[in-house]
């Protein structure tokens, strides 16, 4: 998903517990995978702790997944006071999910790095062997080729090394290239995750004076 139709998103995420505070009726809300007073003790299949939130507003039902509590079994506290939701945790929740994604791209960066040194030391490894058995060839022939062949294999060995070193040199590359890509993405996001709160932040006070005049 895109940072504008995150940030489209959290926008009408706001307006929504705006227009539930604002309206006649108290909406309803549930949570599922926590405990609760009719269901008894609840989850997913897969025993997760992962908590819901639904809210009724109207003949329309919203349901959104809370953040996993890393707590164990204490749930996370929901502050409500004068009947309004704390809409500063839409801003504590973006800058928590920008992190998640930089993690994912560094664990990925990590990762293929990884596999890129992996592959460069077997390279390394197979150029020593290579040359251990056409070192071993010469000195087996040494005493029955002359000069001219020696030098022959001594240069068809040269080019072998030179052209693998090549490869090398040219793999670090692009493994660098890679990596400046990312931090460059990861920086944009960083960047834009900044404006997304700047505006949440404006357009929150806006709210919030509009409650205030109508009240």
């Amino acid at each position: 998903m895109s940072w504008d139709r995150f940030a489209c998103h959290l926008v009408s995420l706001a307006a929504l517990l705006v227009a539930v505070d604002c309206g006649a009726a108290e909406p309803r809300r549930g949570t599922e995978g926590g405990a609760s007073s009719t269901g008894g003790s609840g989850g997913s299949s897969s025993g997760s702790s992962r908590r819901y939130n639904r809210i009724q507003h109207g003949q329309c039902t919203y349901t959104f997944i809370l953040p996993e509590n890393d707590g164990g079994s204490t749930a996370c506290r929901e502050s409500k006071a004068g009947g309004q939701y704390n809409a500063n945790a839409l801003q504590r929740d973006a800058p928590q999910m920008e992190q998640d994604f930089s993690n994912q791209k560094i664990q990925h960066l990590e990762h293929v790095m990884e596999n890129y040194t992996q592959w460069l030391q077997k390279i390394e490894n197979y150029i020593k062997e290579s040359m251990k058995v056409e070192m071993a060839q010469l000195q087996q022939s040494a005493v029955h080729n002359h000069t001219a062949a020696m030098l022959e294999m001594g240069t068809s060995l040269l080019s072998q090394t030179a052209e693998q070193t090549r490869k090398l040199t040219d793999v670090e590359t692009q493994v660098l290239n890679q990596t400046s890509r990312l931090e460059i993405q990861l920086l944009e996001n960083s960047l834009s995750t900044n404006k997304l709160e700047k505006q949440l932040l404006v357009q929150t006070n806006e709210i919030s004076k509009l409650h205030d005049k109508n009240g």
